[in-house]
């Protein structure tokens, strides 16, 4: 994954080629961008962090979102809920 602004893209699979980037927003927000090269869909992943609990929202060009959110002890999910457009 490129943290410099540049997509890294990943050995041919048989679905594709990802490539990712990512970048701190501030210091409690990290932002993922993954594509896969030849599709037009493109997926942003935001993860919040509070102290012991991460927040992750998802959201794609297809219109679909969704969040959960983690505790650190053992990730063990303690709210999940999906948006759909």
């Amino acid at each position: 994954m490129g943290l410099d602004g540049i997509f890294r893209k990943s050995p041919p699979a048989t679905y594709g080629i990802n490539a990712a980037k990512g970048r701190w927003l501030n210091e409690h927000t990290f932002a993922l961008e993954h594509r896969i090269l030849g599709h037009g869909e493109t997926q942003i992943w935001t993860l919040t962090f509070d102290g012991k609990k991460v927040n992750v929202d998802f959201e794609n060009t297809d219109g679909f979102k969704s969040r959960t959110a983690r505790r650190n002890e053992r990730l063990n999910a303690t709210r999940i809920t999906a948006v759909k457009p």
